[in-house]
C-alpha cells in the first residue's frame, strides 16, 4: 500500500481557490469555473474508484465493473450535471 497522501476533490478545490492572488475579476471567474469542472471530474473518479475497490464480485470482468461504476455514479449523482 502506498504512503502517498491523496487529496479529495474538495481539498484540491479549496487549495486551488485560496492560493491565488493578483488575479483580475474576469480571470478569477474563469479560474473558478475551470477549478469547479476539474474538481467535479476528480470527484467522479474518486467515487468510481471507490465503487471499483468495493466491488464484491471477484469474478466480474473489469470492463463490467467500470460500466457498473459509471452507472452507479450517473444514477446516484445525476451523471454529467
Amino acid at each position: 500500500m502506498s504512503n502517498e497522501t491523496k487529496q479529495t476533490a474538495v481539498d484540491w478545490l479549496y487549495n486551488e481557490l485560496t492560493t491565488k492572488s493578483g488575479v483580475s475579476k474576469e480571470d478569477w471567474a474563469k479560474m473558478i469555473l475551470k477549478a469547479f469542472k476539474k474538481a467535479k471530474k476528480m470527484e467522479k473518479q474518486q467515487i468510481q474508484d471507490g465503487y471499483w475497490n468495493g466491488s464484491d464480485s471477484f469474478f466480474e470482468h473489469p470492463k463490467q465493473i467500470l460500466l457498473n461504476a459509471n452507472e452507479y455514479y450517473n444514477e446516484t449523482y445525476g451523471g454529467n450535471k
